[in-house]
């Protein structure tokens, strides 16, 4: 049906009960075309002051998966996000995490076995949605000399590396997307220092824009960062910060574990699942998921030899979400 208004519920609805009547063919997943009626009926809507979003899901793998990228570059290209769910075990999940990194969108796995955690997700998507506050949100940054940022990644409220541009030199910017009012986002910055005096140091002046809707971009103006220099090193190390980094170092773990099993590569995949473990260990309460995905890779690897797909997903989901902190007593 093309875009209707929710306040059209009845016949929203009316729709999704006859869906069966319509001709719709039975043979096979078109992922493709799927998204490009998405975004040709989300065109006709867009313009400035209006949040646009494609929600897609599937249970299988699909054909035209090449079209599917250019589809997502072309809805990145004009600020529309993805979010991608895949459903049961049948899906390719390399492709829909393709698809949500070319459209700076996300990415979801639903058990077909846990039906409230596909209730959970629209819920999710949709109070975000109406939560935005600041649309097409950037993060300038300008290293100062002989500093080099070499990468920025979002933790919370999941973890992903953002793509960096340079558009002059020493000045790299981040697309961060949609930020929401009252929804805590947050994010590393990776840096290089050279030696210095102890002392503080501005390292670079970071600068946020973004559009309130009304299609003017606003600023935060230059906020300096700065590092304070100790002759014991770099000055003193934020626990938040290191709690971050942990969560960080699961998530890449957890992406050399997904290429050893890809490889099947038993031993390495021994070898990472027991890392995974022992983080997870170390990070307490807040990552049990996390440890007990680990030890249910090697639990179905010693059993059986090999890993099932459903552990494999829930293994990736749960590695980029951000556990929440726990708080001091």
């Amino acid at each position: 049906m093309p875009s209707t208004k929710i306040a059209e519920k009845d016949k929203i609805e009316d729709v999704i009960r006859k869906i069966d009547m319509y001709d719709v063919d039975p043979g096979g997943t078109a992922m493709n075309d799927g998204m490009r009626l998405a975004l040709e009926e989300v065109e006709k809507n867009s313009g400035p002051g209006q949040l646009s979003q494609v929600v897609v899901l599937t249970d299988g793998e699909t054909t035209g998966e090449t079209d599917c990228r250019e589809i997502a570059k072309r809805a990145a290209d004009q600020k529309i996000h993805l979010s991608l769910m895949g459903v049961g075990l049948d899906w390719k999940a390399s492709l829909i995490k393709d698809l949500a990194n070319l459209s700076n969108g996300k990415w979801y796995y639903i058990d077909v076995n846990q039906a409230a955690e596909a209730e959970r997700i629209f819920v999710e998507e949709f109070e975000t949605l109406a939560a935005a506050a600041f649309m097409n949100a950037e993060m300038h940054l300008r290293p100062m000399k002989d500093v080099k940022i070499k990468r920025v990644r979002q933790v919370v409220p999941e973890i992903k590396e953002l793509t960096l541009k340079e558009p002059e030199e020493r000045h790299l910017v981040a697309e961060l997307g949609t930020l929401g009012k009252d929804v805590s986002t947050r994010y590393v910055i990776d840096l290089s220092l050279p030696k210095r005096p102890d002392g503080k140091y501005v390292i670079a002046q970071m600068e946020m824009t973004y559009d309130l809707g009304t299609g003017t971009r606003e600023t935060t103006g230059p906020i300096p960062l700065e590092m304070t220099y100790t002759g014991a090193g770099h000055g003193y190390v934020n626990a938040e910060v290191m709690r971050h980094i942990d969560e960080v170092q699961i998530f890449e773990m957890n992406n050399n574990l997904q290429k050893a099993i890809a490889q099947d590569d038993k031993q390495a995949v021994q070898r990472v699942a027991e890392q995974i473990e022992q983080k997870g260990q170390l990070m307490g309460t807040r990552a049990a998921k996390k440890t007990m995905l680990a030890r249910q890779v090697l639990q179905e690897l010693n059993a059986g030899g090999r890993v099932s797909k459903k552990t494999q997903l829930a293994m990736e989901d749960s590695a980029r979400m951000a556990e929440e902190m726990e708080k001091p007593s």
